[in-house]
C-alpha cells in the first residue's frame, strides 16, 4: 500500500469531520435565531406595555405641581418595566439576571429615545412646541378652586341676621 492510500482514509475522516461541525453549527445558528427571534418578540410586548403604561401616566405627570411626584411616578415606570424585562428573560430563557437587568436598560433607553425621534419632527410638523403640548394640559385638567372667602359685607348681613 503506498503513502498516497494511507492518506485518502485520513483526508476522508477529516472531509466528514468538517461536514458534521459545519451542520452542527447550522443547527446551532437556527436555534439562535428562533430565541431571538422569540425574544424580540417579547420585548416588543414589554416595550409596547410600558409605552401603553406611560402614556396613561404621561399627561397627569405633566400637569403636577410637584416635582417629587414626577419623579417618583418615573422611577415607579422604570421600575416596574425593568422588572417585566427581567421577569421574562430569566423566567423563559434562563438568561442571568445581571444580563436581562442590561437588556432592560438599554430597552428603556432605546424607547425614549424612540419617542424622542418620533415625536419631535410631529410636533414641528404641527406647528408645537413643547410648551404648547405643556399648556394643552394643563388646560384640559379640572380646576380645583378654593372655597370663596366670605366678604365683610355677607359677614355683616349673616350677624344682622343672626341677632334679629
Amino acid at each position: 500500500m503506498s503513502e498516497r492510500d494511507s492518506r485518502q482514509p485520513e483526508a476522508r475522516t477529516a472531509v466528514v469531520a468538517a461536514r458534521l461541525r459545519y451542520e452542527h453549527t447550522l443547527r446551532s445558528l437556527e436555534r439562535q435565531s428562533a430565541v431571538l427571534t422569540e425574544l424580540r418578540t417579547r420585548a416588543s410586548i414589554v416595550l409596547s406595555a410600558t409605552g401603553i403604561v406611560a402614556s396613561l401616566v404621561g399627561p397627569r405627570a405633566l400637569t403636577s405641581r410637584t416635582p417629587l411626584v414626577l419623579a417618583v411616578t418615573a422611577l415607579v415606570l422604570l421600575a416596574r418595566g425593568l422588572a417585566a424585562c427581567v421577569a421574562v428573560l430569566t423566567g423563559a430563557y434562563g438568561i442571568s439576571s445581571a444580563d436581562a437587568l442590561g437588556y432592560g436598560i438599554i430597552l428603556q433607553a432605546v424607547e425614549i429615545a424612540t419617542a424622542v425621534l418620533m415625536g419631535m419632527p410631529a410636533l414641528v410638523k404641527e406647528g408645537l412646541s413643547w410648551r404648547d403640548v405643556r399648556l394643552r394640559a394643563l388646560h384640559s385638567t379640572p380646576v380645583r378652586l378654593p372655597a370663596r372667602p366670605r366678604s365683610a359685607r355677607q359677614h355683616a348681613r349673616e350677624r344682622i341676621s343672626a341677632g334679629a
